[in-house]
């Protein structure tokens, strides 16, 4: 049992790691993610006074799950290991005016297959991991917005963009488009830091 708090800090969403031995040198994982807060700090590196929210998709604060297969070629849960799986997270994104009525919308939810390289130690049942990896959205989707006068969210449409754009207020009557997804999109840099115990 493991959480991250990695993503927790920087995304906002908090994920608690379950993962099962099947064999000396297999496992199989899940986990489930919280959001936690609602402007992260990565979802907002321009900083200023427009925002944009981040809300779960589904039950509540959990997003959704991932399921991944990891296999380690020396021990089980200790030294190297590769991960892959499939992330299902249900996201959704809003952005507000200067007296807090909504502005644009946007839900989207990442179906994502994933590969990292990681690594764990142990010491007694205490164990430190990490891994970096990279993703790709099964669920691809575009959604642009075009320059106008007057911005209506009918007015988004999939397009050439190929991202995620959601309208961000930068005065009473204009807009900007801030893209929600990875300038790698549809694929994804993942990390993880891993903080957790382990029950023999």
């Amino acid at each position: 049992m493991r959480l991250d708090p990695f993503n927790w800090i920087l995304e906002g969403q908090l994920g608690f790691e379950l993962e099962v031995g099947l064999a000396k040198w297999l496992s199989v994982e899940t986990v489930p993610v919280f959001v936690v807060d609602d402007t992260p700090p990565w979802l907002n590196l321009g900083g200023g006074d427009s925002r944009v929210y981040q809300h779960s998709g589904g039950w509540g604060p959990l997003s959704g799950a991932s399921l991944g297969v990891n296999f380690w070629p020396n021990k089980l849960f200790k030294g190297y290991v590769i991960r892959t799986g499939l992330n299902n997270y249900a996201l959704e994104y809003e952005t507000k005016g200067s007296k807090g009525e909504r502005v644009d919308f946007v839900s989207h939810t990442k179906r994502q297959f994933y590969v990292m390289l990681g690594s764990v130690e142990r010491w007694g049942a205490f164990t430190l991991g990490g891994g970096i990896g990279l993703g790709y959205d099964l669920n691809k989707a575009s959604r642009c917005i075009a320059d106008a006068p007057v911005f209506d969210p009918g007015d988004a449409k999939p397009g050439r963009c190929d991202e995620l754009q959601i309208a961000v207020p930068v005065s009473s009557t204009r807009v900007t488009p801030v893209a929600i997804t990875p300038f790698t999109y549809p694929w994804e840099f993942l990390a993880r830091i891993s903080l957790g115990v382990i029950i023999d």
